[in-house]
């Protein structure tokens, strides 16, 4: 017994070394050295050096491999599920090293053959791995813990959050042109080196095309939003640092006939009373277009008259060898160059400006008769009109709000809750599973549902029985929420003032609210001026003192 403690505190010992003097000292060197520090190297790597003083050094056999991958990323147009089918099908691989104790790739190993990539994730992990443009980052982790997996039924070990990183950009030799990693790393993280959000444009379509109409102009809590012909849906998916998603899902149908009824009954009837105004603003900002296709007239004529005297200066001073003259002459020509291009663009926008506004009067005239009785194209055409930004989030599992700002003259903000039969179905987390081990056993139904609050009784049931294994003692039920539905929703139910034996009803929905006295102060009105922008490309710089009076002007 006493061997065995001398050997416990031998280990104790051993592990107080290892934590409070070799593992700092290996930061230290890292720190200092930008030495390596000690694990799974990319390929096109291998590590030389000794102690304190060890690096990455290029390994050709390898680094042309490497090379070939973001090549053929490229070239795919950054289809990272084709490119990873490929080298499945060609049976890719880094052969074997060739050298004396070869360094540890994080890659399947099969021996006297090579390294394979399997995996997307393992795949990614190349074309975003910063070591290939002579970085070397190295990231410091919370003391490992471990923890009870309920699918594996075995401890696992849980990596510690980050606490600090150490960066070089010049550690090493950079093995990859720095475009073209660039152009892979911003396309599939979404981000710049720097982390900077990289602003996402729609990618072309190709085969089946959806008319979806606010396709282009909806988003949700700031993230573009597509619509999908192939799921006839509208899908937002946010990225996060790990490339993890998370999809919000809408069925086109489902929202466009919802916009199509509040277009019809609140904007056209209730808020314009068949009066035309919207109509009648239409025309006189076309007015205002036309006024100004004039005024772009006369200031290109007078910045016409500038150039031409300016040229006779400029001959005048080099004729004289007046040096000063002619370097004057030479920066005011300059400028008036810069201004004539800009009215002249000015002018070309004005001029197609006229002929959209035009269409759009003819719109609002037929519009008087439904929205339904306007063709497809015209709808949308008139939606881009009046809708200056709609904005999709889910209020609830099966309760998503689309919320409308509508421009001139309606200038309101509406929020329309609508229902759907099929809600989300994000993966059951530690933290909802330790609640129904606490709760769910012989806890009041009512109680474990405002405990899970995105939960339904069904999907309580499935988890606790099937996953976790856990067998209800009790009937207890003073809960009212039906088992298809979440306590969320039925929040969201009374804030809306819909009972809940009426949301699955077709005719309880959409319920729409304006919220247009809850919008920040001066909201509307910046909104006019977004409409002027776009539509008369006025180039005048607005300050916060326009008011209401001022946009009539």
């Amino acid at each position: 017994m006493d061997a065995l403690r001398r050997e416990f505190e031998y280990a104790l010992k051993s592990l107080e070394t290892i934590t409070e003097r070799a593992i700092p000292a290996r930061f230290l060197a890292v720190e200092e050295n930008s030495s390596y520090g000690g694990h799974a190297i990319p390929p096109g790597f291998i590590i030389s050096g000794f102690q304190t003083d060890k690096h990455y050094v290029v390994y050709e056999e390898h680094r042309k491999l490497v090379v070939y991958l973001f090549e053929r990323f490229k070239a795919l147009g950054g289809n990272i599920p084709r490119l990873l089918r490929e080298l499945l099908h060609e049976g890719f691989h880094f052969p074997e090293f060739t050298i004396e104790n070869p360094p540890h790739l994080a890659l399947p190993h099969v021996q006297g053959v090579g390294y394979f990539i399997s995996t997307r994730r393992a795949l990614v992990s190349i074309l975003t791995n910063r070591a290939y443009i002579g970085h070397y980052i190295f990231t410091k982790h919370a003391k490992t813990t471990m923890r009870f997996d309920e699918k594996k039924q075995k401890r696992v070990r849980v990596k510690g959050k980050p606490e600090a990183s150490y960066v070089n950009e010049r550690a090493h030799d950079a093995i990859m042109d720095y475009d073209l990693f660039v152009w892979c790393y911003e396309k599939i993280t979404g981000y710049t080196l720097d982390g900077i959000p990289v602003e996402v444009r729609p990618e072309r379509r190709y085969g089946t095309q959806t008319n979806a109409l606010l396709d282009g102009l909806i988003t949700s809590r700031g993230n573009p939003v597509y619509a999908v012909a192939a799921k006839a849906a509208y899908v937002a998916r946010e990225y996060d640092h790990d490339l993890n998603t998370t999809t919000l899902t809408a069925p086109i149908d489902l929202v466009d006939t919802i916009v199509g009824q509040v277009m019809d009954s609140v904007v056209m009837q209730k808020t314009l009373n068949g009066n035309g105004a919207l109509a009648q603003r239409i025309r006189a900002v076309q007015q205002e277009v036309k006024q100004r296709a004039t005024n772009f007239q006369a200031k290109l004529a007078v910045i016409d008259n500038g150039i031409r005297g300016w040229e006779l200066d400029k001959q005048s001073s080099r004729d004289t060898g007046n040096k000063a003259g002619l370097d004057e002459a030479n920066k005011q020509l300059v400028i008036l160059a810069s201004q004539r291009a800009a009215v002249v663009e000015e002018m070309e926008r004005a001029s197609k400006d006229d002929a959209v506004l035009a269409e759009c009067a003819d719109l609002m005239e037929r519009v008087r008769a439904g929205w339904t009785c306007l063709e497809c194209d015209h709808q949308r055409r008139l939606a881009k009109l009046v809708i200056l930004k709609a904005d999709l989030r889910e209020a609830a599992p099966h309760i998503l709000c689309l919320t409308l700002a509508l421009g001139v003259p309606i200038s309101r903000k509406l929020a329309i809750y609508f229902y759907r039969a099929r809600g989300s179905h994000p993966a059951w987390t530690d933290a909802e599973n330790a609640i129904l081990r606490q709760f769910y056993p012989d806890a009041d139904r009512r109680i474990v549902m405002e405990h899970l609050l995105t939960r339904t009784w069904e999907s309580a049931i499935m988890q606790a029985g099937a996953i976790l294994h856990l067998v209800r003692t009790t009937r207890q039920n003073t809960s009212t929420i039906p088992d298809n539905m979440t306590y969320a929703d039925q929040l969201v139910l009374q804030e809306l003032g819909v009972p809940m034996s009426e949301a699955r009803r077709k005719a309880t929905w959409p319920q729409v609210h304006d919220i247009t006295s809850q919008a920040q102060s001066g909201e509307l009105v910046h909104q006019r001026l977004f409409f002027l922008r776009r539509h008369t490309r006025n180039p005048v710089q607005f300050n916060n003192q326009v008011t209401d009076s001022a946009i009539q002007s």
